[in-house]
């Protein structure tokens, strides 16, 4: 992640696929099919880390959040991410943007904004499919995993990195 991240919260794979498993044997054999078919796409995730920071502009009273999922198709879960949720916010009645595309540091990038300016960006980078609030969040996420001066690690103490990267 960025500097700058206020905080972070990440899940392993393991705990991820036990919870998928959970939800998988609380329903009858009917629903569980269904459930399974639209979990099909988290089976390739290994990792899930969430940040937040404060807004990169004055404009915004809302914090940005970034999401790094680290995955084995990491272009496959953005491309499940499109498609899923555009019938789910279209179905929650929340006026969104129809899904559109531009590069965002480089990287080809898919994104929707609200009426109230709040967006969703998504992309993949390496091993990872990048989910941010932002433009400006996504970006900085792309130009951390490419410039390591730019990454939250490199404004820690080494015994804070240690902690992070395990």
């Amino acid at each position: 992640f960025p500097k700058g991240v206020l905080g972070i919260l990440s899940i392993d794979g393991a705990l991820l696929k036990n919870l998928r498993e959970v939800a998988l044997a609380s329903n009858d054999k009917d629903e569980a099919a269904t459930i399974r078919a639209r979990l099909v796409a988290l089976e390739s995730l290994k990792r899930i880390s969430i940040a937040i920071r404060n807004s990169s502009t004055a404009a915004s009273p809302f914090p940005e959040i970034l999401l790094a999922a680290e995955s084995s198709d990491p272009a496959g879960l953005v491309n499940t991410l499109v498609q899923e949720s555009a019938g789910a916010l279209s179905g929650a009645g929340l006026p969104v943007s129809a899904w559109q595309q531009k590069t965002i540091a480089g990287a080809k990038s898919h994104y929707l904004v609200t009426p109230i300016g709040i967006g969703i960006y998504l992309t993949n980078s390496g091993n990872f499919a990048l989910l941010a609030s932002s433009e400006r969040a996504l970006a900085d996420a792309l130009s951390a995993f490419n410039k390591p001066e730019l990454q939250l690690a490199s404004a820690l103490s080494t015994s804070s990195t240690e902690l992070l990267t395990g």
